[in-house]
């Protein structure tokens, strides 16, 4: 049994909105005799000086027509994000990579290859470089593919309020069991001393529960002067969530935040679900 990773090149994704495909462009080949792509660990670096206040947020998407009748989308995973700090800064922190286990099986000894691309959701004055470790072996996969969504874009969480704001939804189609989810935030506009960090939940008609769904955040912590923001970890969190059984289920996002913003901030939902 061999496990090995390989790289989807970084390549930057620009200061707009517009998705760029990675690897110089080119789709990523997975080694002929890898029986499944096990991880995906998305990072991105910046290619110029961060300016102040500014967050980027990416969504790295994963599609292919080589994987037989395997059908791996969607598969879309927001990258960890980088936040500028409140002022000029001498430092900044990217938050801790984690492994999303997407467990797409492949045809041994069929060259195959993944179209792997980067989104900035937000407009930024720096560029980002976008890539990807992938996680491979030539046994397995352990289980059925994890599928990933998020809700098309980022809310504002509102200044001057600690009121529950109602973020986008995310369109699940043929759901079997949410198994991972993620509420992530991001940098709007910000005060020196003003953390930004809450709770976040999900509902939808679709659970086949009647459990509540809160799930776990992970806090900015202001500095007391004009240095960065710290933003240790944005790990997903295990589930294990029924969907009932329908060809549709709309899952619904909230956020609210612990303290009253003199500037503003930004969440979105990001979740893992097998079919």
């Amino acid at each position: 049994m061999t496990k090995t990773y390989i790289l989807c090149q970084e390549r930057s994704t620009g200061t707009g909105t517009t998705e760029t495909t990675l690897n110089g462009g080119n789709d990523t080949p997975i080694p002929t005799g890898v029986t499944a792509v096990l991880d995906v660990i998305p990072y991105q670096v910046p290619t110029a000086a961060i300016t102040a206040a500014q967050s980027s947020i990416q969504r790295v998407r994963h599609s292919s027509t080589a994987f037989g009748n395997v059908n791996i989308e969607p598969k879309r995973i927001i990258a960890p994000i980088i936040h500028g700090g409140v002022g000029a800064f001498t430092s900044g922190l990217h938050p801790a990579l984690d492994a999303y286990p997407v467990n797409i099986p492949c045809i041994p000894n069929v060259q195959q290859s993944l179209t792997i691309t980067g989104t900035p959701l937000v407009a930024n004055t720096a560029a980002m470089a976008v890539g990807e470790w992938i996680y491979i072996s030539d046994v397995g996969p352990p289980s059925g593919p994890v599928m990933y969504y998020d809700d098309s874009g980022v809310t504002a969480i509102g200044a001057a309020t600690t009121t529950e704001v109602t973020g986008g939804t995310i369109t699940v189609l043929g759901g079997k069991e949410l198994k991972f989810a993620r509420a992530l935030l991001g940098i709007q506009t910000v005060t020196v001393s003003e953390s930004i960090g809450g709770s976040a939940r999900m509902d939808s008609t679709g659970f086949n529960t009647s459990l509540p769904c809160h799930v776990p955040v992970q806090p900015l912590i202001a500095a007391p002067t004009t240095a960065g923001m710290s933003v240790p970890r944005l790990n997903p969190w295990n589930y294990c969530i029924p969907f009932k059984p329908a060809s549709t289920s709309v899952v619904n996002t909230y956020y609210r935040n612990v303290v009253s913003l003199t500037g503003n901030g930004r969440f979105i939902h990001n979740i893992g679900y097998t079919k």
